[in-house]
């Protein structure tokens, strides 16, 4: 799966592209944690028990957005959301 940023295609794994997708539709709001949680937790290999699916889902996506990373902004105590929208 992948999505195009700025001309660049970037490659995502299932779970990257759901969340990512969330929150390019979810644009305008705060989106919970617990919210996109249960989106990256959708991947055989992640644990239905923790949150460290979805933190190492959001930082592999970070790392891919490369020197966009700081679209995704971390609402602290809240959840994230998209600095302005991606394309899909």
């Amino acid at each position: 799966m992948s999505v195009r940023l700025k001309g660049r295609e970037l490659q995502l794994t299932p779970s990257q592209f759901r969340v990512l997708s969330h929150l390019a539709r979810n644009h305008n709001r705060i989106v919970p944690k617990q919210e996109l949680a249960a989106l990256a937790r959708l991947e055989p290999e992640a644990s239905a028990g923790s949150d460290g699916a979805l933190y190492e889902c959001l930082s592999q996506i970070r790392k891919k957005l490369g020197s966009q990373r700081d679209l995704l902004l971390t609402i602290r105590g809240h959840g994230y959301r998209l600095a302005s929208r991606v394309e899909s």
